[in-house]
């Protein structure tokens, strides 16, 4: 409800936004705010109260809300008028194709990374070697938790909680990074209002306003 309904609410007044500041300024800045949050989770752990974790994706979600719909608008002005729709759809494959990608690949990093930390994390709490490889394996490869000896079950679960923290903050440097860069290069080359290359400046509340409803999750 964080991440979804504060998009919701950020891409209704996304357009008035832009209508102020401009597509560079809103859209530079919603990169950075992901990036923002992104980091911030960085300093999370397992002990973490819900309510911080709900907070850092409230700012997510305010950055994504700056970025998608503007990025749309800002893509459809400026192209000629009959190429509109080309551009737009450009915009939403990129998005799709990146989202499917970038959803894979995190949880290839998130997976990957669990199942290598979580023997050290094992063995750091006093179980032995052959035994940590084993509640790891099981622990990756879709075991119960009553595979684990009962003795050792909640060493397994501090470990695992240990391991997957370590593992997330991983797969979420990856994206925060990658938006950091995207929120420079937008500030170097995107204008402020792109312009039809046929025409005059125009407002860019209506393809802003257009875009929100295309990206409504």
């Amino acid at each position: 409800m964080a991440l979804t309904g504060t998009y919701v609410i950020t891409s209704a007044v996304a357009s008035r936004v832009v209508l102020w500041v401009g597509f560079k300024a809103v859209i530079t800045g919603g990169l950075l705010l992901l990036s923002g949050g992104g980091f911030m989770l960085l300093a999370q752990s397992p002990s973490t109260s819900p309510m911080a974790v709900s907070l850092i994706l409230v700012l997510c979600a305010v950055g994504a809300g700056f970025v998608l719909p503007p990025a749309t608008a800002a893509a459809v002005i400026s192209v000629e008028d009959h190429q509109g729709g080309m551009a737009s759809g450009a915009v939403n494959m990129s998005r799709q194709v990146g989202s499917a990608l970038g959803a894979a690949i995190l949880g290839t990093v998130l997976t990957s990374g669990l199942a290598a930390y979580l023997p050290t994390a094992l063995t750091s709490r006093g179980v032995r070697a052959p035994t940590a490889v084993k509640i790891a394996a099981a622990a990756t490869g879709g075991g119960s938790r009553g595979s684990v000896p009962a003795s050792l079950r909640q060493t397994a679960d501090s470990a695992v909680g240990s391991a997957f923290a370590t593992a997330m903050q991983h797969a979420v440097l990856i994206p925060s990074v990658l938006a950091l860069v995207m929120a420079i290069i937008t500030a170097a080359f995107l204008r402020a209002r792109p312009v039809n290359a046929g025409e005059s400046a125009a407002s860019p509340a209506e393809p802003v306003a257009e875009a929100e409803t295309d990206l409504a999750p």
